[in-house]
């Protein structure tokens, strides 16, 4: 990553680009900041983008073989091709293409067995761009507030990334909305993230593992009415409540084999702070009890599907019978 910042930042970029990775959000900034650096005057007779499966090779050969007009550069920039999970002969002609184009590949998924992959590897630079640690967040979000004019203290910016997650694009939406909120203002608080931040469904399913744990019916049904009235779907609510289930087992099962934090979070592929949350639950979970839950939780789901039972009552029944101490 650092090597494409300060690519970005000298303005000194080599001839082929691969930007790929799980926070799509994170993806299509690095793509814009390339195009932003390379033509800072929004040069469109210079950059051409080509865009999803059934590119036309022919059409980008022609575009990359065009002198670029009154700049030093062409830059053609290739988003979604496919061309890094599956066979392509592309790597034969960029080793033949001119030194006046830069190719800016941007990819959902790729293999690096690749032989495309391998020649922008070897010839350019591949980044793979990752969801950012929760520490990394913390303190970017902490940095936009101040250059707005607002400040937030270390333990109100880490609840507000605990509340709305590590999703750049969701940040971006519930930072908008709080610095509106607090217009004026020269400070933000948790009762301000609380007022106008809305929570990811994911925080709520760990609040409502918390009321099943601790028998609490009342809790458990009055935050499933409140997931309702925010316009969660009971199926919806059902599914997120069998997965996270399905996780916790996972965490769980590999915890009691001896398997560490660190290990879990690679083999489950689940955020450190989650496999944290998990391994909570060790002393009031057997992974042999999660399971049954599990099965429980995918038996409603069939049922809802065949008609057999209505979608609100099959997430009742789950929450009164494992509220059951």
């Amino acid at each position: 990553m650092k090597i494409l910042k300060d690519d970005i930042k000298t303005g000194n970029f080599k001839k082929y680009y691969l930007l790929y990775g799980d926070d799509s959000f994170l993806v299509n900034s690095y793509k814009n900041k390339i195009i932003k650096s390379m033509f800072p005057e929004n040069d469109d007779i210079n950059l051409t983008i080509f865009e999803d499966k059934g590119i036309d090779v022919s059409e980008v050969v022609s575009v990359a073989e065009t002198l670029p007009f009154f700049a030093e550069r062409r830059l053609i920039v290739i988003i979604k091709s496919g061309w890094f999970s599956k066979s392509t002969d592309f790597a034969d002609y960029l080793d033949k293409a001119p030194e006046t184009t830069t190719f800016l590949f941007v990819e959902d998924s790729i293999d690096k067995r690749n032989r495309l992959y391998k020649y922008v590897s070897s010839n350019g630079y591949c980044c793979e761009i990752k969801i950012q640690s929760k520490d990394e967040v913390v303190g970017q979000v902490a940095a936009v507030l101040k250059g707005r004019g607002l400040l937030i203290g270390r333990a109100d910016c880490e609840y507000f990334v605990d509340k709305v997650g590590l999703s750049m694009a969701r940040i971006q939406s519930e930072v908008d909305k709080l610095c509106a909120y607090c217009y004026g203002k020269e400070s933000v608080d948790s009762h301000d993230i609380d007022t106008i931040c809305f929570e990811i469904p994911e925080n709520r399913m760990f609040q409502m593992l918390d009321f099943i744990i601790n028998g609490d019916y009342n809790k458990a049904i009055g935050l499933y009415n409140e997931m309702v009235l925010l316009h969660e779907k009971p199926t919806g609510i059902l599914y997120m409540m069998t997965r996270t289930f399905t996780q916790l087992y996972q965490v769980l099962e590999l915890s009691d084999k001896g398997m560490g934090r660190s290990d879990i979070v690679s083999v489950t592929g689940l955020r450190d702070f989650v496999v944290d949350k998990y391994l909570r639950y060790r002393k009031s979970y057997s992974p042999s009890v999660v399971n049954q839950i599990v099965d429980y939780g995918l038996s409603l789901e069939n049922k809802i599907k065949t008609g057999d039972i209505n979608e609100q009552i099959a997430v009742e029944m789950f929450i009164v019978k494992y509220c059951k101490k």
